[in-house]
């Protein structure tokens, strides 16, 4: 190391150079003085002296100066409109190659690529709008997509080449069931909607007279396997079925033994057509038959002069339209010919009147729960339910009726025969298979019975 005394020059370039001019120092001019010395601009101690570099300084780093003066504009290799017509060929390619998609896109939905599908039933509701129509096709994959659908039935001028449709459409169909496929073109599906829909399957059912609420049940569900027991009787048992003919009493009458349903001779038997939306209802045609048997008893009351017979007013009777359906239930069920309904019904009144047990067979059957035909045993017509007529301490009319009276029953009941007879018995009278002897005795009653034997009729 060196003992030199440090010099504050050192390092300097101006200091060996006393005359060099002061770049900081003013400007006097030609000629002037200076009177005082120029301040002297302070400097960091540099990291370098004489060549030598303080290990204690980080050296400066190395930094190359370009004046931007320097840089030469080239020129571009191609002009503007050139520019532009690369830019318009490649949007046009574009535009083709998308246009393309767009294309096979729309005319799959219209005509849309493999086989038709499976069969299904197709259901248009009444005052069904086409926009709900289109959507349940879609919901039911006839068609893929509903507004595409109602673009090409419309088909006006803006989408007529994209979707190929026509513009003499016809779009107003009629409500009700249509037998179409899923993945139908939408002409297809228009061409079958305007052929029309198909014949509701209505189905035909004939309640025979004679039968009770219980086999009325078992002969509907034999027609119609859609039809449910449970049903039906939830339908009764709720009083859901409205009948003028439901006494006031059904209460107390509901208490006797043997008693079944209130319903019991109010069903109307005849042949009934049945809707195919209604072959889900049991509600529905019950009370068809219901109805039905309000009118035919109207019919047949107005036939015998809009009032009931005279008989029925006799004191002690008192008798209603409902104790009318009851009489044409017994009649129904003890006749085998026509010619013979108004005369049982006279051996009714007259018993009634007497105030005699009515001693009908069927009645007794129904008490005990047998068919007609069945034998009864001393033990049945030891019954004291109200409905067992051979008991003779039942008198008067059962609580309810027995079975479902056809017309000519109703208006026996309401037209009675004359006459005083107290008995009938199954003879084949006159010949006449099925016919009864009538009698106003007893000796003439036995004498009819012993031929009811020899026939093996009882």
């Amino acid at each position: 190391m060196s003992n030199t005394p440090h010099d504050p020059n050192l390092g300097n370039p101006n200091a060996s150079n006393p005359a060099a001019p002061n770049p900081s120092a003013p400007n006097l001019g030609a000629g002037s003085v200076a009177t005082e010395a120029a301040p002297v601009e302070q400097h960091a101690p540099s990291q370098y002296v004489q060549g030598y570099q303080r290990p204690d300084v980080a050296p400066e780093p190395h930094i190359e100066y370009i004046d931007p003066r320097d840089y030469v504009r080239l020129p571009r290799r191609s002009g503007p409109f050139r520019r532009l017509a690369i830019v318009a060929v490649l949007l046009g390619f574009a535009g083709f190659y998308v246009a393309g998609i767009v294309d096979d896109w729309a005319a799959d939905q219209v005509v849309p690529s493999g086989p038709v599908g499976s069969e299904i039933e197709f259901l248009i509701s009444e005052g069904e709008g086409t926009n709900t129509t289109a959507q349940n096709l879609a919901g039911a994959n006839v068609i893929s997509n509903p507004t595409i659908f109602r673009y090409w039935l419309r088909c006006s001028s803006a989408v007529k080449r994209l979707l190929e449709c026509e513009e003499t459409q016809e779009v107003s169909w009629q409500a009700g069931k249509y037998l179409l496929n899923t993945n139908m073109s939408f002409q297809d599906v228009v061409d079958e909607l305007n052929l029309g829909s198909i014949p509701p399957q209505n189905f035909s059912v004939t309640i025979p007279e004679g039968l009770t609420v219980d086999q009325i049940i078992d002969r509907l569900i034999a027609e119609n396997s859609k039809y449910a027991s449970e049903d039906f009787r939830s339908e009764l048992n709720n009083l859901q079925v409205e009948s003028r003919f439901l006494p006031e009493d059904l209460d107390a009458r509901a208490l006797a033994a043997g008693y079944r349903t209130p319903y019991e001779g109010l069903l109307f038997p005849s042949t009934y057509e049945v809707a195919e939306d209604a072959a889900l209802s049991e509600l529905s045609i019950l009370r068809n038959m219901a109805r039905t048997m309000e009118g035919q008893f109207d019919i047949a009351k107005n036939e015998a002069g809009g009032t009931l017979p005279p008989v029925a007013g006799t004191e002690g009777l008192n008798l209603t339209d409902y104790d009318m359906i009851v009489i044409a239930s017994l009649i129904e069920e003890e006749a085998k010919i026509d010619a013979d309904r108004p005369k049982i019904a006279r051996v009714i009144y007259n018993r009634l009147v007497r105030g005699e047990a009515l001693g009908i067979d069927a009645s007794t059957r129904y008490a005990v729960d047998k068919r007609p035909g069945d034998p009864l045993l001393e033990s049945d017509l030891a019954s004291d339910s109200p409905y067992n007529t051979r008991n003779l301490n039942s008198v008067g009319l059962p609580p309810t009726p027995i079975a479902a009276p056809g017309l000519a029953s109703l208006r026996a009941a309401l037209a009675p025969a004359e006459g005083d007879w107290f008995f009938y018995v199954l003879t084949d009278e006159g010949g006449v298979a099925g016919a009864h002897t009538f009698a106003t005795t007893n000796a003439e009653f036995q004498a009819a019975k012993e031929i009811c034997r020899e026939l093996g009729y009882c």
